[in-house]
Order: structure tokens, then sequence, then C-alpha cells
């Protein structure tokens, strides 16, 4: 854990301390597995009728961190009420995996926010991929599109950084829960597929089939990503 989350951790615990508990719910430690559920098929249909054939998508995710107030801004929620501190590498092509424990705290979450592999900490100069970003992005896709005789292969990377040092690349999303001890996993939702079908590969062909950041591709899907279909977070009870 960071110095920083454990600052953000010791004050958490302090809030819920006997000394607040005229202001403050009193909370309790809690662990539970987050799994990402990503959705992509090896084959699809993409726009203008082209098949869309990935041999190999991956998916940096993490850190993400949530927060007990609408607004999960690092300016508004410097406590986190749960947080995944690390980086997962995700093959959206393998299925649902484990990405290890989220550590917090029993109460309400009512927002998330997070970063894609590329951070930006009050430590770092500039934008940062970790080790876990694949070839130093936030996704990589590689395939080709086909249609009728016409073939594409392409290599599609797209980078999710934060605008200013010290946020998130999203710093505020969607994410709603009241999480007690019977909490067991948190399910995080990746639906690959929905960016890459925001992707005109007509467009993609007159790019030459490498799609990175100034071109239209990488604008399209990327706003599928913060915007569109961002990553979903459900909180699951029981088995």
């Amino acid at each position: 854990m960071s110095a920083r989350s454990a600052r953000r951790f010791a004050l958490a615990a302090l809030l819920a301390s006997p000394i607040f508990a005229c202001a403050s719910t009193p909370s309790s430690p809690v662990s539970y597995d987050a799994v990402v559920v990503p959705r992509l098929a090896p084959s699809f249909e993409g726009q203008g009728g082209w098949t869309v054939e990935v041999r190999e998508a991956s998916v940096a995710f993490g850190p993400l961190y949530f927060c007990a107030s609408e607004a999960g801004s690092a300016t508004v929620c410097d406590t986190a009420q749960a947080e995944i501190a690390r980086v997962a590498r995700v093959d959206a092509l393998a299925g649902p995996r484990s990405i290890g424990p989220v550590f917090g705290f029993t109460g309400a979450i009512r927002s998330a926010s997070y970063d894609l592999g590329m951070t930006w900490l009050d430590t770092q100069s500039a934008v940062t991929p970790q080790p876990e970003a694949p070839g130093g992005h936030s996704l990589l896709v590689r395939g080709t599109a086909r249609r009728d005789a016409r073939s594409l292969p392409f290599e599609l990377a797209v980078d999710v950084v934060p605008q200013f040092q010290g946020q998130r690349a999203v710093p505020s999303a969607e994410a709603s829960a009241d999480v007690g001890a019977d909490v067991t996993r948190l399910e995080i939702g990746l639906d690959v597929q929905a960016w890459l079908g925001a992707i005109d590969w007509e467009e993609a062909s007159r790019e030459g089939g490498r799609l990175t950041e100034g071109g239209k591709t990488h604008a399209s899907v990327l706003l599928g990503i913060k915007n569109v279909r961002p990553p979903e977070f459900r909180f699951v009870r029981g088995p």
C-alpha cells in the first residue's frame, strides 16, 4: 500500500472511531475479491459490414478508489471508502479473472474514480505508464478487419490519461452500493467489444491500420471507454 493510501485509510479509521460516533456511522474493515469480467468475442460484426477478428486484446485497469460522496474526485474525496491500489493487466479474450482483494470499510459507496494503467501521481512529473500497461497503453488490440476481398491488419493502442497531476484518468464515475460484511466480491465489467464497435473501419483503413493517438479511431474508442460504455461496478452478496 502506498504512503498516500495509508494516510487515507488512517483517516478513515479515525473517522470510524467512537470519538466521531456522533458525526459518522461506525464502520468495520472488510475485504472481498475483485473480478474483472471482460466482454469480447474473437470475431464479431463491426460497422459497415466489416468482420473484426481479434488476435490479442489487453486492458490495464487500476488503481481504483470508491468514495462515500457522489463526487469521487480526489479534490473532494480524499479518503477512500474502498480501493484497489494496484494495476492489473487483463486479457480481454480470456474471460473473467480475479485481480485480488478490495480493501475498505463497510458503509455507503456513491462514486468511483480510477486509472487504466496510466497514472499521474503527485510524485510523478508526467503521466506514467505502469509496468502492467500493455505496450505502455491502457488498451492494446491486434487483429484483422475484413470486408469482401479487403483485409486490414490493425493495431489499436489507446491511452486513457489523467488531465491533471494528482487526479485519476476518470475522476468521478457512477458507483452505488451499501457494503456490509456479506459482500463477497466486486465484479468490474469491461465491454471491450462495445469500445471496438465504435470504430469506423473505412476511416481505420485510411489511417493505415495503425490506430493511435491523434486519429479519429483513437478518439472514438476513447469516448466509448470514458463516456459511452465505461466500466461497470457490481457488488455481489453471498456465493
